[in-house]
């Protein structure tokens, strides 16, 4: 599969999921953290150097989560109702991937692109916590 095609895919993911992350907005944090990571080793499989495109990826940013966790319990209900959302949406893209990636096939990504679209139907962060991500060093949810 052609490296821009795969890592323009890893890109995608990363962004078009900001706002994603159980019970509590740490939970889902680190079950979408978990999932992003599964879904950038997916597609990076494909790529003809699979330890660069992971590097592209910059999932370092995905260990210091403390001040996401801070600005997400800003307003946890708020957040949670987000998260839950985001999350579900990056569960199936990542099933999706499993089902229809073929590495030699640059179009199997497109059988997934509607699933993340459905993020852009998710609740949208409070106002409060998506200023506090904004202030957060991390481009985790997209905001610099």
């Amino acid at each position: 599969m052609e490296r821009f095609m795969v890592r323009s895919a890893v890109f995608v993911v990363l962004l078009s999921t900001a706002w994603a992350c159980g019970d509590s907005s740490s939970g889902l944090l680190d079950d979408y953290v978990d999932t992003v990571e599964e879904i950038v080793e997916t597609l990076c499989e494909c790529d003809e150097n699979p330890d660069a495109c992971r590097d592209s990826a910059d999932l370092d940013v995905l260990d210091n989560n403390d001040c996401v966790e801070a600005a997400l319990e800003l307003d946890e209900d708020g957040a949670i109702e987000a998260l839950e959302c985001n999350l579900e949406v990056v569960e199936e893209y990542d099933d999706c991937l499993d089902d229809n990636l073929t590495c030699d096939d640059v179009s199997s990504l497109e059988r997934c692109d509607s699933v993340l679209d459905r993020g852009d139907s998710c609740p949208d962060f409070p106002d409060r916590v998506n200023d506090a991500l904004e202030e957060c060093d991390s481009d985790l949810f997209g905001v610099d």
